[in-house]
């Protein structure tokens, strides 16, 4: 028999999605692993963006050679989408 969260979640999937953010506003590995870049479809990892704030950034060039994008997290959910994504060169 499975107990159930308060939200109608069974307890242990309940934990797993507890937080999902980390201090810092990093998010947790598990969500991390599962996010791609919208536009490349690759990888997606953290950085920080020119006014400090924590982002995902794309592992890979996007688009264009030297190109890449940056996505804003705002209060720790990961905004991916392309019209509103930073684009920057490396």
């Amino acid at each position: 028999m499975n107990s159930r969260s308060g939200d109608g979640v069974p307890a242990k999937y309940s934990e797993e999605r507890s937080g999902g953010e980390t201090s810092g506003g990093s998010l947790d590995p598990w969500l991390r692993e599962i996010l791609r870049c919208p536009v490349g479809l690759h990888e997606l990892v953290d950085g920080t963006g020119p006014d400090g704030a924590p982002e995902l950034q794309c592992s890979a060039d996007c688009g264009e050679p030297g190109q890449r994008r940056g996505y804003r997290i705002d209060d720790g959910v990961p905004v991916l989408l392309a019209d509103e994504s930073r684009v920057f060169t490396v």
